[in-house]
């Protein structure tokens, strides 16, 4: 386990191409990004075959998953960061945080040099809520993209009650939103069917 929301099943001996793994009870996803799949089989060992491009990853449910989008950059400073939130639902409700410094200096927290961003699902609603020091500008943060899994039917999205572009994958019931924009500007993404209802898988 990393943390309480990820299971990370390394593999260990060369050319591995199975694994047995423990999935714990409760609700988990196979993470492949925006093909991520729950899984059926819980509180058990499973039985994994594909191990030729990827190391099993399970997210919990209830889980809100940040994944900063990786760039190869020629200096040792960074000054923008691409960020993803992935959103697995659990009983109607999800939960995650996301901590931002520069990662080069000393003694952030103490100095105040920080933001940590809180998010919290429910309802086809996300809010945004930062603590630590939220005037600073050290390094912009630009949310690109949100996943929603178990999204049913939609036909609204908005980012602080402005409407933005989405996908939605009616086989997959994945919804794309294309954000777009710095994440501490953010406070709240909300989506809706064409009555204003929310629509989501249990």
């Amino acid at each position: 386990m990393w943390g309480k929301s990820l299971l990370i099943s390394p593999i260990l001996k060369p050319d591995q191409r199975s694994l047995s793994l423990y999935l714990p009870e409760g609700e988990w996803w196979h993470f492949e990004y925006e093909q991520s799949r729950p899984e059926r089989l819980t509180g058990q060992h499973v039985i994994k075959t594909d191990m030729k491009s990827n190391i099993p990853v399970h997210v919990r449910g209830g889980t809100i998953l940040p994944i900063q989008q990786y760039v190869l950059r020629n200096s040792s400073k960074e000054d923008t960061r691409n960020l993803s939130l992935y959103i697995f639902p659990e009983h109607g409700k999800a939960f995650g945080e996301f901590f931002l410094d520069d990662g080069l200096s000393k003694d952030t927290i103490k100095n105040n040099l920080f933001i940590l961003y809180n998010f919290s699902y429910a309802n086809c609603s996300v809010q945004v809520t930062k603590l630590g020091n939220t005037t600073w500008n050290a390094l912009t943060t630009t949310l690109m993209d949100v996943y929603v899994f178990k999204a049913k039917t939609v036909t609204n999205v908005e980012i602080n009650n402005t409407t933005k572009e989405f996908t939605l994958d009616d086989k997959l019931n994945v919804l794309k939103v294309n954000a777009n924009m710095e994440l501490k500007e953010i406070t709240s993404i909300t989506w809706a069917d064409k009555k204003n209802g929310c629509q989501m898988l249990a």
